[in-house]
């Protein structure tokens, strides 16, 4: 019982005896006086059983020192004490149950996936595909596409000539091709 606890249970009986006192007849002083000296010399021996108790903890200590018990060694102990217990036999058994459950409806959804994979395959092969498997261009890196556009500017600029064409005819002449190029991303 820890100091806490102890404390506790002295506030408890101190509210009961106020509660009782509160309900007994008035006493005389020589009365009160013996109580009170009684009462004194309870709380006085509580404080040595209080300070006994801590020495008594301490030599324990010292005892479980020299055996080799150490703190890690006592949760261990309580570890096997939990794992030995009934309620944890029991979690334990269902946890397992419901792991052998879960790993048979996995492997039945992954058998039905592989079926239904494998139904696909076979219809590719009759050429009754519902998957589009016609092979894609692979995209263009955005600064090999940009290249490609200034450069398509520039030779704008140029003309065939070398004169140049004016920045609006080049706008209007590539707002489809800007569209086309930087859309497809």
């Amino acid at each position: 019982m820890s100091d806490r606890d102890l404390f506790e249970n002295d506030a408890k009986f101190a509210n009961e005896a106020e509660h009782e006192h509160a309900e007994q007849p008035a006493m005389s002083d020589e009365e009160r006086a013996a109580l009170e000296h009684q009462m004194g010399e309870v709380k006085g021996e509580i404080a040595r059983l209080r300070q006994l108790l801590r020495d008594k903890e301490r030599e324990l200590a010292a005892v479980e020192k020299a055996l080799g018990i150490t703190a890690f060694s006592k949760i261990a102990q309580s570890v096997n004490n939990v794992k030995q217990s009934n309620a944890y036999q029991k979690t334990s058994t269902a946890l397992q149950s419901f792991g052998e459950k879960t790993s048979t409806a996995f492997k039945n959804v992954g058998q039905k996936t592989g079926e239904a994979l494998r139904n696909l395959t076979k219809k590719d092969e009759a050429g009754e595909s519902a998957v589009d498997n016609t092979p894609k261009e692979p995209p263009v890196p955005i600064a090999d596409r940009f290249r490609r556009f200034t450069q398509s500017v520039r030779d704008k600029m140029k003309g065939s000539d070398g004169a140049g064409t004016p920045p609006a005819t080049i706008a209007s002449s590539h707002s489809n091709a800007d569209e086309e190029e930087f859309g497809n991303n």
